[in-house]
Parts: C-alpha cells; sequence; structure tokens
C-alpha cells in the first residue's frame, strides 16, 4: 500500500511536467521551462548548421547572465540606502544587521508588474534547480504581486495561475495538503477570470484536474478522483487534433483513469487509461520532455492490467517501455532511483509468472542500482 502511495505521488510530481513554456507566461504552464517556440525546435540547431551542444551552452548563458541581473537588481535595492551615511557612522553595524528585512520591502516600489517578473523568474529558476529558496521567493514575489494587482486588470490571470503552480510544486516537494489545497483555490480562481474560449483555458483546466487528482492522493476522497477526470476530460474536449498540448491533456486523463483504477478496481479504467496514454506516447516525438513521463506511466499501466488479468503481452510491454525509459534518462536525474526500481518490479512479476531465473537477476541488479543511487 505504501509502495503504491509513493508512486501515485511520484506520478503526480511528472504530470507537472510538460514541455511547453512562454517566459512572460511562466506559469501558465505546469512545465519543465525550458522553452519550446514551436514544434520543429528540437531539430533547429541541425537546421542552422548549429550543434546542440552549443546551442545548449547558449541557453545556460542566457539563463546564466538572467539569474546574475536578478541577483544584481536585489543586490542594488539593498545596499542603495548605505551610501546616504557617512564614512565611520555609528549606527552603521544596526543598519547592516537589517538589511535582509529592507530587501524585502524594497521591491515593493517596482510594482505588480516588476513583483510579477521578479517572482516568475524565481519560479523559472526553480524548475531549473529544484532549490526551495527559488521556490520561497517565487512564492513570495508573486503574492505580493496579486496582492497589489488593480481590480479589473486583464492579466491578472497569470498572478493566479503562477501561485497556483507554486503551491502545486510545494505539494510536491513536502507533501502539505494546505498546498495542494491552495493549488487547487488558485487554479480554480485563473478559471474563473477567463472566457471558455480562451487560448489557455484548457491548459488551466487540466492543471486543475491534475491538482485534484494530488489531493486524491493525500485524502483519498473519491469526489477528488471523479473531479480530476471531468477537468481532464474537459480540457481534452476542447483542444483539438494536432494542438501541442493535445500529449499532455491525454497523459493527465489516462492517469486519472489508472488512479482510479487502483481504488475502485473497475477493468474499464485501467482500458481507458492504456488508450489515452498509448494515444499520447504516439504523439510524442524523440526528444520531447515529456517522453520519459509517458513511457513510464504506459509501462505502469500495462504492469497494473497485467497484475489483473495476468496477460503476458502487458508484462512484455511493461519491461519493454520502462526499459526505454532507463536507456534515455541522463545519469544523476532526480527520477533515475524511481524508473529503476519500477523496471526491477516489472522483472520481479514477469519472474513470477514464468520462473526465468534471469529476470530475478534483473530484478535484483536494478533494485540494487536504485538503492545505491537513493540518498539517505
Amino acid at each position: 500500500m505504501m509502495n503504491a502511495r509513493l508512486r501515485n505521488r511520484r506520478d503526480y510530481h511528472n504530470s507537472l511536467q510538460n514541455p511547453k513554456c512562454d517566459y512572460d507566461q511562466k506559469v501558465t504552464q505546469d512545465t519543465s521551462l525550458i522553452p519550446e517556440p514551436n514544434k520543429s525546435s528540437s531539430d533547429e540547431p541541425e537546421r542552422l548548421g548549429l550543434g546542440t551542444d552549443i546551442w545548449h551552452k547558449l541557453l545556460n548563458w542566457c539563463l546564466e547572465y538572467l539569474k546574475r541581473a536578478a541577483s544584481n537588481m536585489t543586490f542594488s535595492l539593498i545596499i542603495s540606502p548605505l551610501f546616504f551615511f557617512p564614512k565611520g557612522y555609528r549606527g552603521f553595524p544596526t543598519l547592516l544587521e537589517g538589511l535582509s528585512s529592507w530587501g524585502d520591502t524594497r521591491f515593493d516600489c517596482l510594482g505588480h508588474i516588476g513583483l510579477y517578473k521578479v517572482g516568475a523568474f524565481y519560479l523559472f529558476q526553480f524548475e531549473r534547480s529544484s532549490e526551495l529558496e527559488d521556490l520561497e521567493k517565487a512564492t513570495k514575489y508573486l503574492s505580493r504581486a496579486l496582492a497589489s494587482t488593480p481590480e479589473n486588470y486583464s492579466r491578472a490571470y497569470l498572478r493566479t495561475a503562477n501561485l497556483g503552480l507554486c503551491y502545486g510544486h510545494w505539494f510536491q516537494r513536502l507533501g502539505g495538503v494546505h498546498d495542494i489545497e491552495k493549488a487547487i483555490e488558485y487554479t480554480s480562481r485563473t478559471l474563473s477570470l477567463l472566457p471558455v474560449g480562451h487560448l489557455h483555458f484548457p491548459h488551466y483546466l487540466s492543471s486543475l484536474g491534475i491538482f485534484y487528482g494530488g489531493r486524491f492522493i493525500a485524502l483519498g476522497k473519491l469526489e477528488d478522483i471523479e473531479k480530476s477526470m471531468e477537468y481532464a476530460s474537459r480540457a481534452l474536449v476542447l483542444t483539438p487534433d494536432g494542438h501541442p498540448d493535445l500529449p499532455h491533456h491525454l497523459t493527465s486523463l489516462g492517469s486519472s483513469h489508472e488512479l482510479r483504477f487502483q481504488r475502485l478496481g473497475e477493468l474499464e479504467d485501467i482500458e481507458k487509461a492504456i488508450e489515452y496514454l498509448s494515444r499520447a506516447l504516439d504523439l510524442t516525438p524523440n526528444g520531447d520532455p515529456g517522453l520519459l513521463h509517458r513511457l513510464a506511466t504506459l509501462g505502469s499501466a500495462h504492469n497494473a492490467r497485467f497484475e489483473r488479468l495476468d496477460q503476458f503481452d502487458d508484462i512484455e510491454k511493461a519491461i519493454a517501455y520502462k526499459s526505454r525509459v532507463v536507456a534515455l534518462i541522463p545519469d544523476g536525474h532526480p527520477k533515475l532511483p524511481g524508473y529503476l526500481a519500477s523496471l526491477g518490479k516489472s522483472y520481479s512479476s514477469r519472474f513470477q509468472r514464468r520462473g526465468d531465473p534471469e529476470d530475478m537477476e534483473k530484478e535484483v541488479e536494478y533494485m540494487s542500482r536504485a538503492l545505491a543511487l537513493t540518498p539517505d
């Protein structure tokens, strides 16, 4: 039971990853923050005659200068009062002691738009660094931006969407029910601020469905998984064929069906899960940031159906999809231990079915690797 809950949490975490991103509208996306300007971006370096290595170096240089700019702005705002006092001023140590609290308030002079941009940058940085300090700053400045946003401001929905994503990340990292409640609250407000025909309306529906799925994992209330499926279904209906968000919405709905299958055990749910997840994978090209998650999720769904129906084809597919994940994921990736353990579990299931000692050896190999990479 505990292993199932941990895997559910991991699947929820992965479902926050969506490859599309626009820096100014950062948190309109549940994503990995590496921008994907258009459908052909994965082969853009080759088309321009550049190697992918230099392409990524240029991206990293740009991000480093953004980080330095934010740091320099923070430093300037904090340190500027010191130049108004003469050298040797007796109160200087006291001033230094109070600098950190001054820095917190000096950003307020930037106004709600400036506060929003600072918060969006720190959220951008968090999704690259995974440092909670960045997420804390993102939440703080985005909260201030929202609090100072004028009534009827046309882009207020970005503030609420950003905060919803921040709290979703807090839940992902710490598992606090309060955080997932806030994620649901702010994302619901986002939808209330937009017409149904808005360009990003389906995306926010999908995000809200993901957050309800997270609360279902935390509290086990069946009504939450029903809402998760409702919002994911609405997002899918509003998304036309060929839309770049379609694989993400299919994955979200498929994952919700798998969660409900684990709770109720109804065969129709695992069949639907595999159907939607297979469609999502078919639409995902090699090199897509969502590929690993979709392979892993589909592999887990086939594993679940194997345990229910004992059809050998399912465990073969589970191992095939999970093996692709392990082959593609880079060393040092934070999710590598979980994927290794999941593959080991599938080899264990196949060993129990056919008794091949080689499967037992594979189970031990992958479980051992997962354990060695897991922090104490």
